[in-house]
């Protein structure tokens, strides 16, 4: 797997008397269906006599991922379509032979995990074991499947009680998938338990008497898009910039402006409490504050945001006992529409 945001270094065996041309195809859809062209040609003429290259591959294949969001009318499996095929091949004196053969999420390891680091060995593919949702929230927790199947049952009382198969693909629109739970389901139940290949991860769901909860849909380190829920006080801003010309030869006395403001707009922002959190959910928050793509999700829509907040203290429970974060998100997108 590679990570497509991180560094992904691809060592190439180089010939001393022949040209070496390393081509690199990408594509989306079925793995077996190879474009008749590759989308970079590099040709090495080895004039120092190396025997080696080294390629970052990220730099070619980040640009073309470009993340669609994704959603569920109803509790179950959902397709995750945001990765790549990535096939290099080398080929030396009219000889081709395929080095490389992978997929490509736009995901990132940090450096201390090393280089070329994939997916994680655990299946579920986000930090933590626990998260809080509201009787209205969507949520979404992503999977690497395996051809095992993952069970989503609530308790006490099984009101959703699914036992589904996390089928393999070789296709890129349905390679990841992921549990889409629609907590709207629930009537009497408070928790759902989502277990897949030996791993558990539980869902309380809790209702939010004087707050509207906001659920928030961002791309994790895996590449994957995962969900979670702001459930306290939230704040609301605008700023607007404006540009302004003097005019002459008014009369003010008749309410003729001398000033004229002009190519206003503006963006708006809101702060949001995320209401008391697990220690173990600070993770959750670092991939947040360094993921490129946030959205709020909210009547069946997903609307853009980017995230103002650009540091966080982690808090913990020796020294804060109860934790909680303020994070401030802004709209992409100007207030005014002028496209």
């Amino acid at each position: 797997m590679i990570k497509t945001r991180s560094t992904y270094l691809l060592e190439v065996g180089l010939d001393a008397t022949f040209n070496t041309i390393i081509e690199l195809y990408v594509w989306k859809g079925d793995s077996g269906l190879k474009p008749a062209f590759p989308a970079y040609t590099i040709t090495d003429k080895n004039p120092a006599l190396d025997t080696t290259r080294k390629i970052n591959l990220s730099n070619l294949l980040n640009d073309f991922i470009e993340f669609v969001p994704f959603s569920s009318v109803s509790t179950g499996l959902v397709n995750n379509s945001n990765s790549l095929n990535i096939v290099v091949d080398r080929t030396v004196d009219g000889i081709t032979t395929p080095i490389l053969t992978e997929v490509g999420v736009k995901g990132f390891y940090s450096a201390i995990e090393g280089v070329n680091v994939g997916l994680p060995t655990n299946k579920i593919l986000v930090a933590g074991d626990y998260m809080k949702a509201s009787k209205t929230s969507s949520v979404l927790i992503p999977l690497n499947p395996n051809g095992t199947n993952v069970q989503i049952i609530s308790s006490p009382n099984s009101e959703i009680n699914l036992d589904l198969t996390v089928a393999t693909s070789t296709d890129t629109a349905d390679y990841f998938k992921s549990v889409w739970v629609n907590c709207s389901d629930l009537t009497n139940d408070n928790e759902i338990t989502i277990t897949y290949n030996g791993e558990s991860y539980l869902i309380e769901v809790v209702e939010e008497c004087k707050h509207e909860p906001v659920d928030i849909f961002f791309v994790n380190k895996e590449g994957q898009f995962q969900s979670f829920t702001f459930f306290k006080e939230r704040k609301e801003s605008s700023k607007t910039d404006r540009e302004t010309y003097r005019r002459a030869g008014v009369t003010v006395s008749n309410g003729d402006h001398q000033y004229i403001d002009y190519n206003i707009n503006g963006r708006s922002s809101f702060k949001i409490n995320s209401g008391f959190v697990e220690e173990n959910q600070n993770e959750v928050f670092k991939q947040m504050l360094y993921s490129k793509k946030v959205w709020q999700y909210k009547n069946s829509n997903f609307i853009p945001l980017n995230l103002k907040t650009s540091s966080l203290e982690y808090q913990n429970t020796i020294n804060d006992k109860l934790i909680k974060y303020t994070i401030e998100f802004e709209y992409s997108y100007d207030d005014i529409n002028t496209l």
